[in-house]
């Protein structure tokens, strides 16, 4: 009765949501035209709650139980095994390994009645055959060149040619060229050039050259030769950048390295001797060990029998 009370409740409230939420679409609003209703709408799986099958006892209905086994024995022990083994030599009688190989050679050896093994003239030969039959790469047939007569089979006679010259054959004779053939064709151009031209020569002068158009009286007034023009020596100045480093006024060494004359000697002065007297005061503390190092008047608080005390008080307030 209850639970067909509470699932009428439920439901009215899933009708009012839904009318809200339909009014609230089609409302007017401020910035908003309108709101779509929300996708949760109708959705119940929140509210479904797992049923417990429970029988009139109250309890859970279950099968039979199924079949279970103890853990597995481990260990080495005896109780971890089914059976222990067992030995298949008891009550046979004792015989030395030894022996037995040496009774089986000479058992070999009286059933051997000749004085050596018998050796086969061979071993046995296997023959190896192919479950597929043999087949030849090729056909080797031989040519014949002879008929039925045994005369050599020939052939119509070939194209031939007439013979040939052998004068043809000979190479030329060597002829020898002068050196100076090409200088002997320019020599022999040019001087049929000189012949063709006659009186029509180049106008030539005798004079070598080298002088000025006017003479220097007309020039520069006098006739003479000028002086020669002194050419001075140049003399680059040259950085030495690879040579060290060499300052210009090396520092002042030795005798010559004070900036003024010598100082005047003094002599140190004599100390007086003055007599000190010590009086003797009280010795200081000495300890008798120097490695072992404790105080002469240690803390109450350290002490042992404080200690104890004072952790029995602190557990007496938890």
């Amino acid at each position: 009765m209850a639970q067909t009370e509470r699932e009428q409740a439920l439901e009215t409230l899933r009708q009012k949501a839904l009318q809200d939420s339909d009014a609230l679409g089609s409302k007017q609003r401020f910035a908003l035209f309108s709101q779509p209703p929300p996708l949760a709408v109708g959705d119940d799986s929140i509210y479904k709650h797992t049923i417990i099958k429970k029988d009139e006892n109250g309890k859970v209905p279950t099968q039979p139980r199924n079949m279970s086994i103890k853990a597995p024995q481990q260990g080495k022990s005896k109780s971890s095994f089914f059976s222990l083994l067992g030995f298949t030599t008891i009550g046979d009688p004792y015989l030395e390994p030894d022996r037995i190989s040496r009774q089986y050679e000479l058992e070999k050896k009286k059933l051997n009645k000749q004085d050596q093994v018998f050796k086969p003239a061979s071993s046995y030969k296997t023959i190896v055959t192919s479950s597929f039959e043999h087949l030849a790469d090729y056909d080797n047939k031989p040519k014949t060149v002879k008929d039925a007569d045994g005369k050599v089979i020939t052939q119509p006679k070939n194209i031939t040619t007439s013979v040939t010259v052998r004068q043809l054959l000979k190479p030329y004779p060597h002829m020898v060229e002068p050196y100076d053939r090409e200088r002997e064709f320019r020599k022999r151009e040019r001087d049929r050039h000189i012949q063709l031209l006659k009186d029509k020569a180049q106008f030539k002068t005798y004079s070598h050259g080298g002088y000025n158009f006017s003479p220097d009286k007309k020039a520069y007034g006098f006739d003479g030769t000028f002086p020669e023009k002194k050419i001075r020596d140049f003399s680059p100045n040259i950085f030495k950048h690879d040579n060290p480093f060499k300052p210009s006024h090396p520092t002042r060494s030795g005798l010559d390295g004070f900036i003024g004359k010598y100082p005047e000697y003094k002599s140190d002065p004599i100390r007086q001797p003055v007599r000190q007297d010590h009086q003797k005061q009280k010795d200081s503390f000495k300890i008798n060990s120097p490695t072992i190092l404790t105080r002469p008047t240690p803390s109450i608080t350290i002490h042992p029998v404080n200690i104890r005390k004072e952790i029995a008080n602190m557990s007496s307030f938890k």
